[in-house]
């Protein structure tokens, strides 16, 4: 999650400073995301049990499962990899319009949803360890959204100001 997060502040850097719309900045993420992942998928040596081999044994299953005629597992995965495109592309889109950190909290904000919508639909049953974590997670999106609008609110109230003064 740090890494991610580092690397969202980093794109978002070289967005702003190259003047890339965010549709540019996704596809230059996703090819340079595929060809790292392509090159180590196939750098890993066969008969290992390492990536290459489970990625694979995995494909194998899905599409082995589709020409039996099931075709929900092949459906469900790219059900699941068409989502995830989409939730980066509109990541890429939105982030030009948002300081770092809201981009952050917005990030954080959106993962402990996913937690808890996963832990319902799973049947997973989250331990006290857990609920401390998003109540905190909750309490500082919280307390970030509070201050942001303090802040903002107060600008206007200045803006005013000054727009009377003049």
């Amino acid at each position: 999650a740090m890494a991610q997060t580092v690397m969202n502040i980093k794109v978002k850097a070289v967005q702003k400073e190259h003047k890339y719309s965010g549709v540019q900045a996704f596809l230059g993420m996703t090819i340079m995301c595929t060809l790292l992942t392509t090159g180590l998928m196939l750098s890993q040596p066969q008969g290992t049990g390492g990536a290459t081999n489970s990625s694979f044994h995995t494909l194998s299953l899905i599409f082995n499962q589709y020409i039996t005629g099931e075709l929900w597992p092949l459906q469900l995965t790219f059900l699941a990899a068409f989502a995830y495109h989409v939730e980066y592309a509109l990541n890429f889109i939105f982030s030009g319009f948002v300081s770092n950190v809201s981009f952050s909290v917005s990030d954080i904000a959106r993962r402990i949803c996913i937690i808890s919508i996963g832990s319902v639909m799973f049947n997973k049953t989250l331990t006290p360890m857990n609920w401390t974590g998003i109540g905190i997670a909750i309490s500082g999106v919280l307390w970030y959204t509070y201050l942001n609008d303090q802040e903002t609110k107060q600008k206007l109230v200045q803006a005013e100001q000054t727009k009377k003064s003049k």
